[in-house]
C-alpha cells in the first residue's frame, strides 16, 4: 500500500478506483532482479509518500524510485485553445475491451493448449465467468489463444485468477496467421517480456503494452 501526505501532518491512502474505493494494493517484484512499474489511477500532490508492505518473498526488502514531477507545478488552471496531431506510427490508445466478457468473442473463437475438466474449459476463461480455466497440468507450455477474426488494435490484457490457483507471470505473443508467432518484446531488454501476472484469486490485473500491436491472434502464455 501507499500513503501520501501534502505536509507530513495527515497521510491518506491511494485509492484504487472501486465503489466505494479502497486503499489500493499495488503488485510487486516477483524476482530480485526485475523493476516493476505501478502508476496510480490519479496523480497525487504530496510532500512526503509512504510504502507499507503487505506480503514479501523471504522477508521485507525493497529497492524503490518514485514517479512524478520533478519540479513544483502550478495548479490554476490555464486555459488554451490548441489541437493534437498524432503522427500515423503513434495511434491514439484505446482500452475498449474486445468482447469476452459480454460474450461478443465466441467460444469457437478461443482456443486452449488443454483442459483440466469441461467444470474448468475454455469458457471459463473470461473475465466474467464465475470460476477459471485450468489446463490439464501446470506447465509454462499451456496457453490460451483468441481470435478476433480480422486484425484488431490491442493495447493490453486484464486477468483474474480462480478459487484454485492464479498465474503470477506469463508471456504474450501475437500472429497474423495463427501459425508464425511473434512475442511482445521488453522496449529495454529486446527480449521476450514477462508480464506481472495476479497476486490473489479475486483482483483485476491490468497489463497495457507499450506500444499497441495489430493482430487478428493472441496467446498468452
Amino acid at each position: 500500500m501507499v500513503l501520501y501526505s501534502p505536509d507530513g501532518g495527515d497521510f491518506f491512502y491511494v485509492l484504487n478506483d472501486e465503489t466505494p474505493p479502497r486503499p489500493q494494493i499495488f503488485r510487486g517484484s516477483m524476482d530480485a532482479t526485475t523493476p516493476v512499474k505501478q502508476l496510480f489511477n490519479k496523480p497525487v500532490e504530496a510532500t512526503i509518500i509512504r510504502i507499507k508492505p503487505q506480503t514479501w518473498h523471504n522477508g521485507i526488502s525493497l529497492r524503490t524510485e518514485i514517479i512524478g514531477c520533478r519540479e513544483p507545478i502550478s495548479t490554476t488552471p490555464v486555459y488554451r485553445h490548441f489541437e493534437v496531431t498524432l503522427p500515423p506510427d503513434h495511434p491514439s490508445l484505446c482500452h475498449d475491451e474486445m468482447g469476452l466478457s459480454n460474450g461478443s468473442i465466441t467460444d469457437q473463437q478461443i482456443k486452449v493448449s488443454s483442459e483440466r475438466s469441461a467444470r474448468y474449459g475454455k469458457k471459463k476463461v473470461r473475465l466474467s465467468s464465475l470460476s477459471a480455466w485450468q489446463p490439464l497440468s501446470d506447465s509454462p507450455t499451456e496457453w490460451v489463444e483468441f481470435d478476433f477474426l480480422e486484425p484488431r488494435d490491442l493495447t493490453g490484457v486484464v486477468t483474474k485468477g480462480g478459487r484454485n490457483g492464479w498465474v503470477s507471470a506469463y508471456a504474450v505473443k501475437y500472429s497474423q496467421n495463427g501459425k508464425e508467432w511473434n512475442p511482445i518484446l521488453d522496449q529495454k531488454t529486446q527480449k521476450e517480456k514477462v508480464f506481472l501476472g495476479n497476486f490473489d484469486e479475486s483482483s483485476d490485473q491490468v497489463n497495457n503494452f507499450a506500444l499497441p500491436i495489430n493482430a487478428r491472434y493472441l496467446r498468452l502464455i
